[in-house]
């Protein structure tokens, strides 16, 4: 396999940064602090179920069908609720701070079927592009994460997981199995109490 040679000209480097956008397995926009969108990738159009080539002029809240913006008659921005859209308050703090801001998301969405949660993880970084200020929104669909927490059966004595073949595990060794989770162990100021007072005991029971 022969290594491709790099861009040689600004349209060739707009074309790499576009195919690597459009390549990004979440949904990515290019944002302001108003929520106006100017850009979006090819994930994020079939979540929206939008053409790639569309030219926008609308803000994230109308696009995501946020239930807040769709039942504000100025749309995205002019809901009571709106000054509180964790994804504003993001883009707000990553554009004063200069840094990236992350954190996790429930947005409520007007769908044909009926209003459905989105829970998602959100990165929300600030750039500069020919003198202007721009947001970078990655968001990262959490359905299935929020699904297992919902649906994993769990010993309510022992506190083992249940899996699809109906064997019991210890809850370390399901989420280092599945995910690669590994757990550091300590005491809470409850148990550390407990502990301690068992300790106690039976060095008293000693004398």
């Amino acid at each position: 396999m022969t290594n491709s040679a790099p861009p040689t000209n600004l349209d060739e480097g707009t074309q790499l940064l576009r195919t690597v956008f459009n390549a990004l397995p979440n949904y990515v926009f290019v944002i302001d602090t108003d929520m106006q969108v100017y850009d979006y990738n090819v994930t994020a159009a079939q979540l929206l179920g939008l053409n790639p080539q569309m030219k926008l002029s609308h803000r994230t809240g109308d696009l995501m069908r946020c239930v807040n913006a769709l039942t504000a008659s100025g749309g995205c921005g002019q809901s009571e609720a709106c000054p509180q859209c964790q994804i504003r308050k993001a883009a707000t703090t990553a554009m004063k701070s200069g840094s990236a801001v992350r954190q996790h998301i429930r947005l409520i969405r007007e769908m044909p079927a009926g209003r459905s949660d989105f829970f998602a993880r959100i990165t929300v970084a600030p750039f500069a592009f020919r003198s202007e200020r721009f947001l970078l929104l990655i968001i990262e669909d959490m359905a299935d994460i929020v699904q297992l927490r919902e649906l994993i059966p769990m010993c309510s004595v022992c506190k083992k997981l249940s899996d699809d073949t109906h064997s019991w595990e210890q809850l370390e060794a399901y989420f280092e199995e599945r995910w690669g989770i590994s757990f550091s162990h300590g005491l809470c100021p409850d148990c550390f109490e407990k502990e301690r007072e068992k300790i106690e005991n039976m060095q008293s029971g000693r004398k």
